[in-house]
């Protein structure tokens, strides 16, 4: 395991930095670190989050980036099991 940077985070996963930075904060994605450094502080990442990210992307995109912190966050959390519930009866699915 290493650390990155977000720009490798975004280039590594089509993330934006608004993303990343949202994600951070939110305590959807973690963070070495601190998780607001402040202004002109730049955070790191374990590397082995990217293939996490990517999935969040793509649910952001599927959802027109209309999914809260709370789904996304169980999207990042069920990663491994491909499926998390996301509202009555209703699931996202991944593979």
């Amino acid at each position: 395991m290493s650390h990155i940077t977000a720009d490798q985070l975004i280039e590594a996963t089509g993330a934006t930095h608004r993303q990343i930075d949202y994600w951070a904060t939110h305590e959807v994605i973690p963070v070495c670190g601190e998780k607001s450094p402040g202004s002109g502080y730049h955070r790191t990442f374990d590397d082995e989050i990217i293939p996490r990210v990517r999935i969040l992307v793509k649910a952001s995109a599927a959802f027109a980036g209309g999914l809260n912190a709370d789904i996304m966050r169980k999207v990042y959390n069920g990663y491994e099991e491909g499926k998390v519930r996301i509202g009555f009866d209703i699931y996202l699915v991944w593979t």
